[in-house]
């Protein structure tokens, strides 16, 4: 999952804080793992707090913040297709290894499905064949020049411009009204959506069928051991494209470029590996519960 933009005095710049969060959710997720395991796997005495609203909140902060990452990286890979097929693949054996293992409820549709079904749809809204220009001032407001000259330098072509390609969601209030939205389908998969206080029912019919789960509407036989349907997380998603999109076609914040103290560059670093970190940190978990006889 590559983290890089070039800004105008910067080439192939890796950006540390993307990274950097995605190590603080690596942590997160595999602490979160070990308490879930030890409280619902081996039964241990103890743990009765983790669980109910701490539970929640704990895993909405692990996996909001690797969904939004994983949407402001859509401008910054080389391909979002290969990128939506790496993700897919590794759901793909999620799913085949925890259905076989029979540990606990196998995973159907979760995270990893999710940023891949969402990086899919981000690589065909990207190649859609409209192209949308962002004019940039190519002087700065301490060296413009004064008065009059200011006027003719605008009429001479100072301002330069930047392609921003397909129909990628782009800007501060693009990612507002997406994450508004995201929030008002919270409780799509319980068949209701929320919309500035009333609760409005979704159709039955949609929860009928097993061939929906997928969507976002899972009928009374689907279970999954974690599961993040393409709606609403889709528009979470999209959240953190609009912001990326901002800072990359009109100016990148300096704060994008923040670099992790000495003693924290271990956390940037785990980032990079977020994904074969994810792949391996259960059945190492389990491992370890397993040859301690604790499971």
């Amino acid at each position: 999952m590559p983290a890089h933009l070039a800004p105008a005095n910067q080439q192939h710049t890796r950006i540390e804080l993307f990274d950097a969060l995605r190590g603080f959710a690596l942590i997160c997720m595999v602490g979160f793992h070990l308490c879930y395991d030890l409280r619902y796997l081996c039964h241990m005495p103890g743990l009765e707090w983790f669980g109910g609203t701490l539970e929640e909140i704990w895993r909405v902060i692990t996996c909001w913040t690797f969904i939004i990452v994983a949407g402001c990286m859509c401008l910054l890979t080389r391909s979002n297709y290969k990128r939506a097929c790496k993700y897919l693949v590794v759901a793909a054996a999620v799913w085949l290894v925890t259905y076989f293992a029979k540990v606990d409820t196998p995973i159907s549709f979760g995270i990893i499905y999710c940023m891949g079904a969402c990086t899919l749809i981000a690589a065909l809204l990207e190649t859609i064949p409209v192209n949308r220009r962002t004019y940039i001032p190519s002087f700065s407001i301490q060296n413009r020049p004064a008065g009059a000259h200011f006027q003719e330098a605008v009429s001479q072509e100072t301002y330069r411009t930047k392609e921003f390609k397909g129909l990628l969601p782009r800007g501060y209030i693009a990612a507002a009204i997406l994450f508004v939205i995201f929030l008002a389908l919270q409780d799509l998969k319980s068949g209701s959506i929320w919309a500035f206080g009333l609760n409005l029912t979704v159709p039955e019919a949609l929860y009928q069928t097993p061939y929906l789960s997928w969507l976002g509407f899972p009928d009374n036989s689907f279970s999954s051991g974690d599961y993040y349907p393409l709606l609403p997380f889709v528009f979470l998603y999209f959240t953190g494209t609009a912001l990326m999109a901002r800072w990359y076609t009109i100016k990148t914040p300096a704060w994008i470029y923040v670099r992790m103290p000495a003693c924290f560059k271990w956390l940037p670093f785990i980032g990079r590996y977020s994904l074969w970190i994810y792949i391996a940190h259960q059945p190492v978990i389990l491992g370890i519960l397993m040859l301690s006889g604790l499971l």
